[in-house]
């Protein structure tokens, strides 16, 4: 994963844009996944966000 890192660092260096672009894309994907998979969680644990119908 330290790869990954290092290859962002040089195409800052270098400003590699379509890199930049790429690599931003996909943090800021994994940061909405990650968000959404704690909002499902807190759904399914917290009884009181359930409605009864």
């Amino acid at each position: 994963m330290a790869r990954h890192g290092a290859l962002f660092i040089q195409a800052v260096q270098f400003a590699d844009i379509p890199v930049m672009a790429a690599y931003l894309c996909l943090i800021g994907l994994i940061f909405v996944v990650i968000n959404l998979v704690v909002d499902l969680l807190y759904y399914l644990v917290d009884p009181r966000l359930r409605s009864e119908r």
